[in-house]
């Protein structure tokens, strides 16, 4: 172990800082010359049915997308959600981004947020797939190569666009993501429709055991000391954005998910982010990716924050080393030796209330 690589930081509270602090406030206030652009896109898919998926529904759908921009940038990242979320999960993310010359792209997937929630079908990689490149063909994506970046099932959407799509890349990163859904992770899948097909249970019910359930994997056992107000509106917000087909079309989205065999040939720069306490995903997924894809490097990310969602609780730590690797993309150097990177910083007292924030 003495040999493994170590990136340390020895200022970054994360979210000790205190979110009402005046350092906050800064860090996630976008720079002032930032152009957004709001719209939806049109497309016609086929959709298989939840019942019947022997049958297909082809369905019209639109999906919402943004685009952040500055002046005199050049460089464009398109990101993708995880299940069950929306565009404001990467809050933590963009003013840090748009500091570093990104311009961004974000969107709902199928059935979040403001995009279509079509029911009683499956919101298939497929779908979601064909969803990025209509994005692709709208955005000013299209006229060069960008940056992909996905978290959880959204990883699983940008390997396969990946795959089907490397020319159009400058690089692909993977955040708490698998390579195949098997294991602990499929049976959390079985856990929560046991929740979405318990004819006993309201659609409130349901939707809410499903938040509960989500919420307990995904954060930190420390999270849930420090911040269980913001725990409790998350969920909420979860149960008010979220019907029972949405959930149930997410779900079966990731079922059959395994690109083990199709991943050596994938050739661009990709960086594998895990987190060392990731509940959902754990970090073997990590490991598995790593020596499939030869062209990789993995990070894994250490400390008691260090759970699913490290892009919010260890958001200052993880945006640094991000972007750190990303700008020098084109020294990139492959390897099996994981990085490991940590806080000499101890976070355990809360220093206000807690963020406010919801996926």
């Amino acid at each position: 172990m003495s040999n493994v690589p170590n990136v340390i930081r020895n200022d970054h509270k994360n979210m000790d800082h205190g979110f009402a602090s005046p350092y906050m406030i800064s860090y996630l206030t976008p720079p002032p010359d930032l152009a957004l652009k709001e719209g939806k896109v049109e497309l016609e898919i086929d959709l298989p049915l939840l019942d019947k998926p022997q049958e297909s529904r082809r369905d019209r759908v639109e999906i919402y997308y943004k685009t952040l921009t500055r002046p005199g940038s050049d460089k464009w990242m398109l990101l993708v959600n995880g299940f069950s979320s929306s565009v404001k999960l990467w809050d933590y993310q963009l003013a840090h981004l748009l500091r570093n010359g990104y311009n961004l792209v974000l969107f709902d997937l199928l059935g979040q947020g403001n995009s279509s929630k079509p029911t009683d079908v499956q919101y298939t990689i497929a779908a979601q797939v064909k969803i990025l490149e209509k994005l692709v063909e709208e955005t000013p994506l299209r006229d060069q190569k960008f940056f992909l970046t996905g978290i959880s099932a959204g990883g699983m959407i940008a390997q396969t666009y990946a795959l089907e799509n490397q020319e159009k890349l400058k690089a692909l990163c993977l955040l708490a993501t698998a390579p195949k859904v098997d294991g602990r992770l499929s049976f959390s899948q079985e856990i929560q429709r046991i929740y979405l097909q318990n004819p006993n249970l309201t659609d409130r019910e349901k939707i809410s055991y499903c938040a509960y359930f989500l919420m307990e994997h995904i954060f930190s056992d420390i999270f849930f000391r420090k911040f269980k107000p913001v725990i409790y509106g998350i969920i909420e917000n979860n149960i008010n954005n979220n019907t029972v087909g949405t959930y149930l079309g997410a779900l079966s989205s990731v079922d059959d998910f395994d690109v083990i065999d199709k991943l050596p040939s994938l050739q661009i720069p990709t960086l594998i982010f895990t987190g060392l306490h990731d509940k959902t995903i754990e970090t073997h997924h990590g490991i598995k990716l790593n020596r499939l894809i030869p062209n990789s490097k993995r990070y894994v990310l250490k400390g008691v924050h260090a759970s699913h969602t490290f892009i919010v609780e260890l958001f200052e730590t993880f945006n640094e080393v991000f972007t750190t690797e990303l700008a020098r993309i084109d020294q990139f150097e492959p390897s099996t030796m994981p990085v490991h990177v940590e806080n000499s910083y101890f976070q355990e007292y809360p220093t206000d209330d807690g963020p406010s924030f919801d996926f």
